[in-house]
């Protein structure tokens, strides 16, 4: 599948044929958007590798769906002028730890679920029931 530049960010979104993928399908879905997106934008992988200050290997093999770092991926998106698809993975924090807990919103707690009364019965853990009880 080939994706012009501008619909890189578009075409990731997950849909339902896309939930099933391996991580080998999505290394090549993802190669093949930045093939697309280097050839829309005139550069051959030499010219890409030097423009995002990464090796030639390392574009080959982006672009091969053969694995690549994060630092790779975010050379060359950088390079490429696709920020906005590396937004739209890691999206700005917008919620403050630190303004939930002025703001006086109580911490979550963990949820117990009822104690049954014949739990209750059997003692405290770790006792040994009375033989004449039985």
């Amino acid at each position: 599948m080939v994706v012009a530049p501008n619909n890189l960010a578009r075409s990731s979104r997950a849909s339902s044929s896309t939930a099933s993928l391996s991580t080998d399908d999505w290394e090549a879905r993802v190669g093949t958007q930045f093939r697309a997106a280097r050839i829309g934008a005139g550069l051959d992988q030499s010219a890409l590798a030097a423009l995002a200050g990464t090796s030639l290997g390392a574009v080959k093999n982006l672009e091969n769906g053969r694995g690549s770092t994060l630092k790779t991926i975010v050379h060359v998106a950088r390079a490429l002028g696709l920020t906005g698809w590396l937004e739209s993975i890691a999206p700005p924090i917008t919620v403050s730890p630190i303004a939930l807990l002025r703001s006086g919103t109580p911490a979550r707690s963990r949820v117990y679920g009822p104690r049954s009364t014949a739990a209750a019965s059997v003692g405290t853990p770790g006792s040994i029931p009375d033989a004449e009880a039985n």
